[in-house]
């Protein structure tokens, strides 16, 4: 904003200027079950009017940093487009800013999960037991792992030839 001053020949003027603080909104968008930062996940910033402000994505960490000159007031924020292997949520959060403050939003995403169940059957008529072709067996085991090799999960199939995995 311009400010007109009066200079006048060899007296002291003095202009006095007050900054109104800067705010801020710190976004982090974590993983519910392993709370590690989610990378890519798209927000629209909205004002009091949903007005849409402006578009923002997660970085490497999960966070968003929103350092455009917020007036005091309410917003809405909503999640556009989630990380693969991730729910979307469509519920849109209201926060509060305040003058020169940083206001913190922590927004969890649920993995999308699953299990993992498994059937084992002789495939043979078995000579040794006269149990027929398409017998459930019991007490097959089998380890599960993930794409790096980690052991996730071991099960072993019950009386009904059935083994199913914890939620994965």
């Amino acid at each position: 904003e311009a400010k007109e001053v009066t200079i006048k020949n060899g007296k002291r003027t003095t202009l006095e200027i007050e900054n109104d603080p800067l705010s801020s909104v710190i976004i982090h968008k974590i993983d519910s079950v392993t709370k590690e930062g989610i990378y890519g996940v798209k927000f629209l910033l909205y004002d009091a009017d949903n007005n849409p402000i402006g578009q923002f994505e997660s970085d490497d960490e999960g966070y968003v940093y929103i350092n455009k000159e917020l007036p005091e007031g309410k917003y809405k924020l909503r999640e556009l487009e989630p990380q693969d292997g991730y729910l979307r949520d469509d519920v849109p959060r209201t926060f509060y800013v305040q003058k020169g403050k940083a206001t913190e939003i922590e927004w969890e995403n649920i993995p999308q999960m699953g299990q993992i169940q498994i059937t084992k059957k002789s495939s043979d008529d078995n000579p040794y037991n006269g149990f027929p072709a398409g017998t459930v067996l019991q007490g097959a085991t089998f380890e599960i792992y993930d794409r790096a090799n980690n052991l996730l999960d071991t099960i072993v199939t019950d009386k009904n030839g059935i083994a199913v995995s914890k939620t994965l």
